[in-house]
C-alpha cells in the first residue's frame, strides 16, 4: 500500500531523491592507506561510465589506483579511470558490472532564477541531499585552466563536504548538471551540456585540451557597417583586435597579421576573451576556421592551434611581447603608446580606421 503522503508538498525533494538514487554512486580510493570518497553520476548505464570530480584522483597516478565503486545495491564494483580534464575539473570512470546501474534523467528545461534546486550525494554514510536556490544564471565562462563552461549557475549556499562529483536536481529529480568544487570558492555546477561535451571527449580519448594561437587581443566595439555582411550575423557586435602576432605560432602560420579582428572561431563568435578561450576548448591540435576582418573586409583563414600552457593565456601570454611590439609600433609611429596604459597613439589610429571606440 503507497504511503497516503507521498506527494504530499512535505515529501517533494524525498520523491525526487527516491527518483535520482539509482544514478548515484560512491567512489572510493586509497592514497597511502587513506580512503578518498566522492559521489558520481551514472552518465550512460550500458556503457558502465560514471562521472564525477577529478579531484578524486588529484596528486597522484589513478590510472594505477584501484577505484571502488558503489550503487543503490551497495555492491562493491572496480572502476577504471577513462580519463580527466582537469580545467573543468571533471573525470569518467568505467566499471564493466553494470547491474542495477541506471540512467538519471537529463532536464530539458532550462533553470530559472528562483527555483529550488537540490545537490544530492551519495556518500560513505548513504544517500545525501541539501536544500539550494538559483541565485543567479549567467553567460558562457572560463574557468582558470581554460576550460570552457556553457553557463555560470549561481546556487545559494556552499556544497556540503561529499556532494562533489553529484549532480543538482530540481524537485522531478531531473539533473541539471554536476556539483564541482575547485573551480569557484564555495563550489559550483557545471551545466549538463558542458559535462556531455567534456564527457563524450574523454570516452572517445579525444583531447580537452584548449588550444592557444599565440596572439595578443583587445576587445573592440564595432560599427554595423563593419560586419554587415558577416553571416550567420554576430550575436554581439564586438571583435578581438589582434595587438601581436607570436613567433611561429598557430596565428603566424596561418597568416594572422597585428590589426586583423578576430570575429568567429568555428561557428562560436569571439566577442570578448572569454568567448575565444571558449571556442579553443578541445581544439589542441586540431584544425579551425578563423572568421576575422582585415581592411574592412571579411576573411577566413584555417588555423591548428596549440596546446594552451597554464600560463597560455591569449590575453596575459603574450602580454610582455605585446608591450614591446606596441613599443616598437608605435614609435614607428613617432608616438610613445605603450600597452596597458590606454590606447595611445597608434592603437587610435587604428581604432579609427575601424571606426570604433
Amino acid at each position: 500500500m503507497s504511503d497516503p503522503t507521498s506527494n504530499s508538498q512535505g515529501h517533494v525533494l524525498a520523491d525526487a531523491l527516491d527518483r535520482v538514487a539509482p544514478a548515484l554512486v560512491l567512489l572510493q580510493v586509497d592514497l597511502e592507506g587513506r580512503p578518498r570518497l566522492a559521489t558520481g553520476l551514472v552518465w550512460k548505464a550500458a556503457d558502465g561510465l560514471i562521472a564525477t570530480t577529478s579531484r578524486l584522483f588529484r596528486d597522484a597516478e589513478a590510472r594505477d589506483l584501484a577505484i571502488q565503486v558503489r550503487g543503490a545495491d551497495g555492491k562493491p564494483r572496480r572502476g577504471t579511470l577513462v580519463g580527466r580534464d582537469e580545467a573543468t575539473e571533471l573525470a569518467l570512470v568505467r566499471v564493466e558490472d553494470t547491474a542495477g546501474l541506471a540512467d538519471a534523467e537529463l532536464a530539458t528545461q532550462p533553470l530559472r532564477v528562483g527555483t529550488f534546486v537540490a545537490p544530492a550525494a551519495r556518500t560513505d554514510l548513504g544517500l545525501r541531499v541539501a536544500l539550494g536556490l538559483v541565485k543567479g544564471l549567467g553567460p558562457a565562462w572560463v574557468t582558470s585552466g581554460g576550460g570552457a563552461v556553457d553557463q555560470r549557475i549561481d546556487v545559494e549556499g556552499e556544497l556540503p563536504p561529499g556532494f562533489a562529483g553529484g549532480p543538482l536536481i530540481d524537485f522531478g529529480g531531473r539533473v541539471h548538471g554536476l556539483n564541482v568544487r575547485g573551480l569557484v570558492q564555495g563550489g559550483t555546477t557545471l551545466p549538463v551540456s558542458t559535462v556531455s561535451r567534456v564527457v563524450d571527449a574523454l570516452a572517445q580519448g579525444a583531447t580537452t585540451a584548449s588550444g592557444h594561437l599565440g596572439v595578443g587581443i583587445r576587445e573592440l566595439e564595432l560599427p554595423a557597417h563593419a560586419v554587415a555582411g558577416v553571416t550567420p550575423p554576430l550575436t554581439d557586435p564586438r571583435g578581438l583586435l589582434v595587438t601581436w602576432v607570436g613567433q611561429g605560432s598557430a596565428a603566424a602560420q596561418a597568416g594572422l597579421q597585428v590589426g586583423d579582428v578576430l570575429i568567429r572561431i568555428d561557428d562560436r563568435d569571439t566577442p570578448d576573451h572569454a568567448h575565444l578561450i571558449a571556442a579553443l576548448s578541445g581544439k589542441a591540435g586540431a584544425p579551425v576556421s578563423v572568421l576575422f576582418l582585415r581592411h574592412g573586409r571579411a576573411e577566413v583563414v584555417q588555423a591548428t592551434p596549440g596546446a594552451r600552457t597554464p600560463r597560455g593565456d591569449e590575453a596575459h601570454a603574450g602580454a610582455h611581447h605585446a608591450r614591446g611590439a606596441t613599443r616598437s609600433s608605435a614609435r614607428a609611429c613617432g608616438t610613445e603608446a605603450v600597452w596597458g596604459r590606454g590606447p595611445g597613439a597608434f592603437w587610435a589610429q587604428v581604432a579609427r580606421h575601424w571606426g570604433v571606440r
